[in-house]
């Protein structure tokens, strides 16, 4: 999957003409720079623990000026580029519908059945190759983990009491 940017302005804002091929087809669909942040956020909320890679952050002003529009098409492409370049997130539905055209493409994402661990597990076992099968992984080791987690979210609660206390 190859895409690239080029931007457009529509209408009193700035959208990003996405055009390139995968193995669906030609993409060549508009986005607003507010789609890009909310289809990012879905990928972090719906892959956790994964790298998603960064988008430029919001700007409330000056966000039209030829300077700004052209740094943010180059790290929204860059931000396009290493999701295509990453198999797992390529193929999966969250950046085809986006790479789709559709009328709300925020509606096409929220419409997404919600994920789950097991959800993200399966999903990772039929797109990338692990190192042992999850399923034969020996019991005592996951409920070690699972105490050593329970831990750490008790001593992050602690400190986090400790630091509004520090404020105070």
């Amino acid at each position: 999957m190859k895409l690239y940017i080029v931007s457009q302005e529509k209408k009193g804002h700035v959208q990003y003409r996405i055009k390139g091929s995968d193995s669906l087809g030609e993409i060549d669909v508009c986005r607003r720079y507010r789609e890009f942040h909310q289809f990012r956020d879905l990928l972090f909320s719906r892959y956790p623990g994964l790298v998603i890679p960064a988008i430029p952050p919001k700007q409330a002003t000056g966000n039209k000026e030829e300077s700004f529009v052209e740094e943010r098409k180059y790290f929204l492409d860059l931000f396009l580029n290493n999701i295509a370049s990453i198999s797992y997130l390529a193929r999966s539905p969250e950046v085809q519908l986006f790479l789709r055209p559709a009328a709300k493409v925020e509606d096409s994402l929220k419409s997404l059945p919600r994920t789950n661990t097991d959800i993200v597990l399966n999903y990772f076992k039929s797109k990338v190759e692990l190192p042992y099968d999850m399923d034969k992984f020996p019991e005592s080791k996951l409920h070690g983990l699972q105490n050593d987690i329970s831990e750490f979210v008790k001593e992050q609660k602690m400190l986090m009491e400790y630091l509004k206390n520090f404020q105070q």
